[in-house]
């Protein structure tokens, strides 16, 4: 605060025969007081150590705050260690806390644990169950009952310690979970009470916070046929929304309202872009949009639907987060298809933004939260091209045993690439392949019979009879 003069101190008026006297002594003062104030100013920008003051200014300033820098999370490829060998061959990685791993070793049941990531000392063991990552610290649990494997409910717990924070209550989607998918902030589960009966069935999507009652239930429609070899499981978020595929049925729904945008009851798929535009695919044609649609949400925004393929394409799901850019595994402009083509979603019918060449086609994808997309195809190829461009980065390949009957799976994190091939009756087929990000070179000394990549957790499993490792990136 700037120091007010004191009444009582304040000079008298002078005479009016002495004017001399009182211009001499004004200008004294004036310098007096001109060099009070630069010593002040100076005392209050700069501390005793010629530092910044403690002390907060009472008008604006002109110099800018010190930058804060958030260091980098290391990789892989600064460095990595070993946390720890499950004890079991079957095993597996649940998800991980900024300081923890959460693991599961499948005994008679699967038994979670919790490992640290800088000591690998085990920090707490849970109950028989079934869990995954809900939101943060979170994970949601089954319980298991009885040696049939009956589950009695979902328990909420403290994934630092493994406490159980309460149980979920399941009584408004008739008690079972036929399904249950994590999201940024909780869970979506789906009830299925007539699940004996085969078929599309009345049903109930809850979403659930935390313990207790869910935050709102949903009317819709579920095919309960949905375990076919060729459906799948996918979950998109933003813009305030969900998109869920599970089985052969796919959801939109409000995060805030619970309310149904839209449903389809066939294989198909969604994705969330900006301005709250969903792009579908044309697998339902009861429920496709004809151009844009406007839906009305009660409470929240409106929502515009969109078909983003045709009968030759396919929605490639990139997964929470990915940028507004809609890829497509197949493309076809003026009758030349080819492979892998990007289109803005506001306009998906227009010219491509770029197709990326080389016949990846199909391409089972992860993207990397930055700019960078890795897609394998069904052939023993990968790629890594940016999103934004099309440009490849590099080509590589992964281990295949040539044959049809598998899946594939893609993942990315802490500067590594795997690539899963899951074979049908060759237990011991090398099926996960590792490789850097940055130049797709192959890590024969992490690839294996199986694995997990993901939250900077890598777990290689080297035969079918051996029991998985665990690695974690250097810390310090």
């Amino acid at each position: 605060m700037s120091q007010q003069p004191n009444a009582a101190s304040a000079p008298r008026p002078p005479k009016p025969r002495n004017n001399k006297v009182l211009i001499i002594v004004l200008c004294v003062a004036l310098v007096v007081m001109a060099a009070i104030t630069a010593a002040l100013l100076v005392t209050r920008t700069r501390g005793v150590d010629g530092g910044a003051s403690a002390s907060t200014p009472s008008g604006p300033t002109t110099h800018s705050p010190t930058p804060v820098v958030t260091p980098q999370a290391p990789t892989f490829l600064d460095g990595m260690k070993q946390l720890t060998t499950l004890d079991q061959p079957n095993g597996g990685v649940i998800g991980a806390t900024d300081n923890l791993v959460i693991l599961y070793e499948i005994g008679d049941y699967a038994h979670p644990f919790a490992v640290d990531k800088n000591t690998g000392a085990t920090v707490w063991q849970g109950q028989d169950g079934d869990c995954t990552i809900a939101a943060g610290n979170s994970l949601v649990c089954t319980s298991i009952t009885d040696a049939e494997g009956n589950v009695d409910g979902w328990d909420w717990l403290d994934a630092r310690t493994g406490q159980s924070e309460g149980a979920l209550d399941l009584s408004s989607i008739g008690g079972v979970a036929a399904a249950i998918a994590p999201t940024s902030n909780g869970v979506l589960a789906i009830g299925d009470s007539n699940n004996d009966t085969g078929g599309i069935v009345s049903a109930q999507i809850a979403y659930f916070t935390g313990p207790g009652e869910p935050q709102w239930t949903t009317p819709v429609q579920y095919d309960t046929s949905g375990d076919r070899y060729w459906a799948t499981n996918t979950f998109d978020e933003g813009q305030d929304l969900f998109a869920w595929q599970i089985g052969v049925s796919t959801y939109v729904l409000d995060e805030n309202t619970g309310f149904l945008v839209y449903q389809a009851e066939s294989i198909t798929a969604a994705q969330i872009f900006s301005n709250r535009l969903v792009c579908v695919s044309s697998g339902d044609e009861n429920a496709s949009p004809s151009g844009n649609q406007q839906v009305d949400v009660p409470g929240s925004s409106p929502v515009t639907l969109t078909t983003c393929d045709t009968a030759d394409t396919t929605i490639v799901p990139l997964g929470p987060g990915h940028p507004n850019i809609l890829i497509t595994d197949i493309g076809s402009v003026n009758g030349d298809i080819t492979c892998t083509w990007a289109y803005d979603p506001a306009n998906p019918l227009s010219s491509p933004l770029w197709s990326a060449p080389g016949g990846l086609c199909a391409p089972n994808v992860a993207w990397d939260g930055q700019s960078t997309v890795y897609a394998a195809d069904g052939d023993g190829h990968v790629w890594a091209f940016d999103i934004n461009t099309g440009n490849v980065l590099w080509q590589s390949s992964y281990q295949t045993d040539g044959g049809s009957g598998y899946g594939i799976e893609v993942f990315t994190s802490g500067g590594l690439v795997a690539v899963l091939v899951t074979s049908e009756g060759v237990l011991d087929f090398p099926a996960f392949t590792v490789m850097r990000a940055d130049n797709g070179q192959q890590m024969p000394n992490l690839s294996g019979n199986s694995g997990f990549l993901q939250d900077g957790v890598l777990m290689t499993q080297s035969s079918a009879s051996d029991a998985p490792t665990v690695y974690v990136p250097s810390f310090g």
